[in-house]
C-alpha cells in the first residue's frame, strides 16, 4: 500500500492555511483541520503495523502442519489482509479530500478574499469516505473475532488428531492407548497465529477510535462554518453522539450527524 504522508509542499500548504484562519479569527476551523490531518495520518502509521502483523501470521502459518487447516488459516490471512487495504484506500481517500478541499480554499481566498473562508469547504465527501472506512473497520473486527474462534476450533482439531495418530502408533507396537492430554493453549504455531490476530484485532480497534475522532471534527468544522457559534456543539459532544449512532443506532438528535 502506498504512503499517504503528506508531501512537504503539502504540508506547507496547511500550515499556511491554519495560520490564515487563526490570523482571522477562525482558530477552531484551524485546530479542526490540524487535528483531522494529524488522525488520518496516525491512522496509516498505526495501520502500517497491522499490516506488518498480519505478514508476520503468514510467516507462522507456513509451520502449520496439516495441509487442510494450513489452507484454511492462509485463506483466513488473505482476507484480512484484503480487509486492510480496503480501510487504507478509504482512508487515504478522505485525506486526500482534506487536502483537495484545502487548496481550492486557497484558490478561493486569491480571488474573492477573506469572506471566502467563511465556508472552509465541503465536508460532505470526507465525512462519507470515513463513514465508509468506518464500516469497514466494523466488518474487520467482527471477522477478526470470528476467525480467533475458529483457529480455536481448529487448534482443539490438530491436537485432537496429533493425540489419536501416537495411539495408533502406540497401538501398532502393541501398547495400550494414552489419554490426549489437554491442550497448552499459550505454545505452539496456533497459538502464535491467535495472538497475531488478537494483536491485529487490537490495532483495529484503536484505529476505529481514531476514525471517529476524525469524523467528529469533520462535524465540528461543518458546524463551526454553517451555524451559528452557541449552536455548535463540541468535539467531544459530538464524538459521543457519532458514538451512540454507531454503537446503538440513531441517536436522539440526528441533525447533529447531518452533513450538508
Amino acid at each position: 500500500m502506498e504512503s499517504s504522508f503528506l508531501s512537504f509542499p503539502q504540508s506547507e500548504q496547511v500550515e499556511i492555511f491554519r495560520s490564515i484562519l487563526e490570523q482571522t479569527g477562525r482558530s477552531n476551523q484551524a485546530e479542526d483541520i490540524g487535528q483531522l490531518i494529524q488522525c488520518l495520518q496516525s491512522i496509516q502509521t498505526n495501520l502500517a503495523d497491522a499490516m506488518d502483523e498480519v505478514s508476520y501470521l503468514l510467516e507462522q502459518i507456513q509451520t502449520v502442519e496439516e495441509p487442510d487447516i494450513k489452507a484454511r488459516l492462509g485463506r483466513m490471512q488473505e482476507e484480512i489482509q484484503k480487509n486492510m487495504h480496503q480501510f487504507g484506500k478509504q482512508a487515504q481517500a478522505a485525506e486526500a479530500e482534506v487536502i483537495e478541499g484545502i487548496q481550492n480554499a486557497m484558490q478561493n481566498l486569491r480571488k474573492k478574499g477573506v469572506q471566502a473562508l467563511d465556508c472552509v469547504f465541503s465536508t460532505t465527501h470526507v465525512s462519507q469516505g470515513l463513514g465508509r472506512a468506518e464500516a469497514l473497520l466494523t466488518q474487520a473486527v467482527s471477522g477478526l473475532e470470528n476467525k480467533m474462534q475458529a483457529v480455536d476450533c481448529m487448534a482443539e482439531e490438530f491436537h485432537a488428531m496429533k493425540g489419536h495418530a501416537k495411539n495408533i502408533g502406540r497401538a501398532a507396537v502393541g501398547k495400550s492407548a494414552e489419554e490426549v492430554p489437554t491442550r497448552n493453549r499459550d505454545a505452539g504455531a496456533m497459538a502464535k497465529i491467535r495472538a497475531g490476530m488478537e494483536y491485529c484485532k487490537k490495532i483495529l480497534a484503536g484505529l476505529g477510535q481514531k476514525v471517529l475522532m476524525a469524523r467528529a471534527h469533520v462535524e465540528h468544522l461543518h458546524q463551526t462554518a454553517e451555524l451559528r457559534p452557541e449552536n455548535v456543539a463540541s468535539v467531544q459532544e459530538i464524538a459521543k453522539e457519532l458514538r451512540d449512532a454507531r454503537d446503538f443506532g440513531p441517536g436522539r438528535h440526528p441533525e447533529l450527524l447531518q452533513l450538508r
